[in-house]
């Protein structure tokens, strides 16, 4: 019993200390105010304008100060924000756009023929024809050398050797062979026109008429 007494004894005692404590606390803020009233006070205090109160002047332009820095601060900001994308934009359409530039030159470059080596190509298949068109008149397959001829001219349409040459295997399918007279005819007709000094194209021209008439 006497230490159950003891503890209450102790408990009673610090109850009271605390009490002390609160007053003194209460009497360090505002002497003689509750604590609801102490409460109130320092809330009314942090507001601009206390509840149940008019604005002063001096509140009222506190205010609108208050305001004006926000809403200039808020501008700045947006504006920032709205120069930073805007560049933001800016770098990536020029990015995109010199792609795209490289992209297309690349493509055009892959789709433009190079004229140098179709120009090779044609000389060299031009050469093969007529050579071949050669060994073959040579030979005395005057209808082979004629194909050979009329290709090597869908390379080099004005070249003056094949052309003779096609005249003068349409003369030796015509006359050996009795075949090819139009079209041997025309090619002569066409030689003399764009050759008309020629005594060959001429005579050619001249043996053709003979044979329709």
């Amino acid at each position: 019993m006497g230490g159950w007494g003891g503890s209450v004894l102790a408990m009673i005692q610090s109850l009271k200390n605390n009490k002390m404590l609160l007053r003194g606390r209460n009497s360090f803020f505002r002497k003689g105010m509750s604590y609801t009233e102490i409460r109130q006070h320092y809330k009314d205090s942090l507001s601009p304008i206390p509840d149940g109160k008019k604005p002063t002047k001096e509140q009222l332009e506190a205010i609108g100060k208050r305001l004006r820095k926000e809403q200039k601060d808020s501008k700045f900001y947006a504006i920032c924000i709205s120069i930073t994308v805007a560049l933001c934009m800016l770098v990536f359409i020029d990015y995109g756009y010199n792609n795209f530039t490289h992209i297309k030159s690349i493509l055009i470059n892959k789709k433009k023929p190079n004229t140098k080596i179709i120009e090779l190509q044609k000389a060299r298949s031009f050469e093969e024809k007529l050579e071949r068109g050669i060994a073959q008149f040579d030979d005395k397959k005057y209808f082979l050398a004629i194909g050979n001829f009329k290709h090597a001219l869908r390379y080099n349409q004005s070249d003056s050797l094949t052309n003779a040459l096609l005249a003068r295997a349409y003369y030796r399918m015509c006359r050996y062979k009795n075949q090819t007279y139009v079209e041997a005819a025309m090619h002569s007709q066409k030689m003399l026109e764009a050759n008309p000094e020629s005594k060959m194209y001429r005579e050619l021209n001249d043996y053709y008429s003979k044979q329709y008439h």
